[in-house]
């Protein structure tokens, strides 16, 4: 078993396996070859150099390597297609439990039917109630039975439907949840808790942040100072834990966001890449995607991104959900913004 001594720092120790000796002798030989300073700094960061008793420092041309092959780890590992196919399973089990619920339901009533026995009053009541209670499982059950093919035109109908199922009803509010963290997400990397468990009150703060920041970005276009500070101390909650402090900053960081979402979407086929605007869009209040939409728009035409989003080639089997997806693409943009 290796084990370790720790002691503090007196100024004598030597951290670094090599020194400045053995750097200047790794440049010597470039200098007496090419008479270059400059080049021979450059080729020695481009290689890298090892010691005489076998240490190494890693050149940038092989850490360079490194990232590609790693990239290209990731995307032979993952099946990007797939992120779509685990918000679709878990519409399909919505669908599946508010079915049995429906079933549960009209059993428990024709049992409490039965039970009633001889009493007619009671039997009037019940006998109405089942009678209700039949006419809006037909319905609804219809209504399952007429789900569009497309995952989100059936989130578009679950949107608007009312679940006779309470466990059905949670488990959609849950998708719908994760859907707008990802929505959000798009823009604001920090979001992901401050989204959870909002009430109507937490998305109208949201959306009066949006605004605040599209009213931002009007007034830098117009060539007047933007209140950032201002913002920041009414918004600045939403950007923890990484608190931009400028809006500079805060641009660069919306433009990193919507550069990965755009990568996503890139290097889907067109027609998943339809479906998943569709599905986002869907999961959102209209008015609030208005002002996300003027968000986009701004951005691209103030500050565009193209140069930043890439396209990945992904052909693994491996699957991932959206959320991951999305973790993915941050990954793989860091390591274009390394190399």
């Amino acid at each position: 078993m290796v084990s370790y001594r720790y002691s503090y720092w007196d100024g004598t120790q030597n951290p670094f396996d090599l020194d400045e000796d053995d750097v200047l002798e790794a440049l010597s030989e470039d200098i007496m070859n090419h008479g270059d300073v400059n080049r021979a700094m450059r080729n020695l960061m481009r290689q890298g150099m090892s010691g005489d008793e076998g240490q190494q420092i890693t050149g940038i041309r092989e850490l360079r390597e490194r990232l590609s092959r790693l990239q290209q780890q990731q995307m032979e590992r993952y099946n990007l297609e797939s992120a779509m196919d685990d918000i679709a399973e878990r519409i399909e089990d919505i669908v599946s439990t508010e079915r049995s619920g429906i079933e549960r339901r009209l059993d428990e009533a024709r049992q409490q039917l039965e039970s009633a026995g001889d009493d007619s009053d009671l039997n009037d009541v019940l006998g109405n109630a089942m009678d209700v209670l039949e006419q809006r499982a037909q319905q609804n059950t219809e209504k399952l039975d007429l789900l569009p093919e497309s995952t989100a035109g059936q989130i578009r109908s679950l949107s608007d439907y009312d679940f006779m199922d309470p466990e059905a009803q949670e488990k959609f509010q849950e998708l719908m949840e994760m859907l707008r963290q990802q929505m959000m997400q798009n823009f604001f990397q920090g979001m992901k808790d401050a989204i959870q468990n909002m009430s109507p009150e937490d998305m109208r703060g949201i959306q009066e942040m949006i605004q605040a920041l599209n009213q931002m970005l009007r007034d830098r276009a117009m060539g007047d100072d933007p209140d950032f500070e201002g913002f920041m101390e009414q918004y600045g909650h939403y950007f923890d834990p990484d608190r931009p402090a400028s809006l500079d900053e805060l641009i660069e960081q919306l433009q990193q966001q919507m550069a990965s979402m755009q990568s996503l979407m890139d290097s889907m086929s067109s027609q998943m890449r339809d479906e998943l605007e569709d599905m986002l869009q869907s999961s959102m209040p209209s008015e609030m995607m208005q002002d996300m939409a003027e968000l986009a728009s701004t951005m691209y035409e103030m500050f565009p991104f193209d140069d930043m989003a890439s396209e990945y080639p992904f052909m693994g089997d491996e699957s991932v959900t959206l959320d991951q997806a999305m973790q993915l693409m941050d990954q793989l943009q860091d390591m274009d913004r390394l190399d």
